[in-house]
């Protein structure tokens, strides 16, 4: 078990590098275009001040240049917008089914720890992924999970099941009819943008806590179970 979870922590952590070294290029980036642009609006104001002829044509011409390059920071901007959802997306899907195989992973080797005979697909029939194993070691083998399943985190994951579920089958669009989706986006705090979901590093962040939590809950209700001694895994990134 400590080397499952040790793997885990590895992976988790590998992703939590990963969103912080792509924040920081993306901002790096934003950062390099603002400042660009500031130049530019600089030379257009020095331009504006030093021309000797005060012509229409100057003026429309100036116009021109300043309109150009408008459109073109706010298309850069626009790209890394995307490039930052993008990023995001992946990270989210990958560190949710991390959790969902390392939970998986766990049952089966708490299952035969405890010698529990009960078939997981009997048992859990209409159950799938995290849940699927949460109910498992609830009802075939005798876990209290009653606390975690009111805590704050496993809501918290029920919120973002719900979202990984759309982005990986249906993709970023939320009808505005879909009021059921975009309650659970306000409760993550996840933004919509011209009716796509739009994730920032934040909300990343915010489900890699999750999964940290709910996983050391989970598995601390197991270890009551047994009343073996605790080990907790420090998580931090």
């Amino acid at each position: 078990i400590r080397i499952m979870f040790t793997d885990f922590y590895h992976n988790i952590l590998a992703l939590a590098r990963v969103m912080k070294r792509i924040e920081k290029k993306i901002a790096d980036e934003v950062y390099r275009v603002e400042i660009e642009h500031d130049k530019f609006r600089e030379i257009l104001r020095q331009t504006k001040n030093d021309k000797l002829e005060n012509t229409d044509e100057d003026a429309e011409y100036l116009r021109y240049l300043a309109s150009q390059r408008l459109n073109s920071f706010l298309l850069k901007y626009e790209d890394l917008e995307l490039e930052t959802h993008i990023a995001n997306k992946g990270l989210v899907i990958s560190s949710y089914s991390l959790f969902e195989d390392t939970l998986l992973k766990f049952t089966k080797v708490f299952r035969h720890y405890i010698k529990c005979e009960e078939n997981i697909e009997v048992v859990c029939k209409r159950d799938r992924g995290i849940f699927k194993y949460i109910k498992y070691l609830e009802k075939a083998c005798g876990v209290d999970l009653a606390n975690v399943k009111n805590g704050i985190y496993y809501n918290k994951i029920c919120s973002w099941n719900k979202i990984r579920n759309h982005l990986v089958h249906v993709g970023d669009v939320v009808p505005d009819e879909n009021n059921f989706l975009t309650n659970e986006l306000n409760k993550l705090n996840i933004s919509l943008s011209k009716n796509k979901i739009f994730l920032r590093f934040d909300n990343t962040e915010n489900l890699l806590n999750t999964i940290d939590k709910l996983l050391s809950e989970i598995v601390e209700s197991c270890w009551k179970f047994l009343g073996l001694e605790i080990f907790e895994i420090d998580f931090s990134f």
